[in-house]
């Protein structure tokens, strides 16, 4: 077991037209797996839930809806060679 951090900036722009911009953080923990192969070869994985808070949103109204609060989902997967 261990814990997940992320930080997502988010922009949108249609036609050269910028929408808006959001910020959010990621907290929570996260469990997973990891397979080595006496080769050197690895596989590892990780998910789990967390809580998403908005730092910060679009300026002005738009179409753009940034994520908001609330529930986050959390993983990561790698695959790689160990010498």
């Amino acid at each position: 077991m261990s814990g997940g951090l992320a930080y997502n900036n988010l922009s949108a722009t249609i036609e050269g037209e910028h929408l808006g911009t959001s910020s959010n953080l990621e907290v929570g923990p996260t469990i997973g797996y990891k397979i080595a192969a006496k080769s050197g070869f690895t596989f590892a994985f990780d998910f789990g839930f967390g809580y998403q808070m908005e730092l910060s949103g679009p300026e002005e109204a738009s179409e753009f809806e940034p994520p908001g609060n609330g529930l986050a989902y959390l993983g990561t997967s790698s695959i790689g060679w160990s010498f």
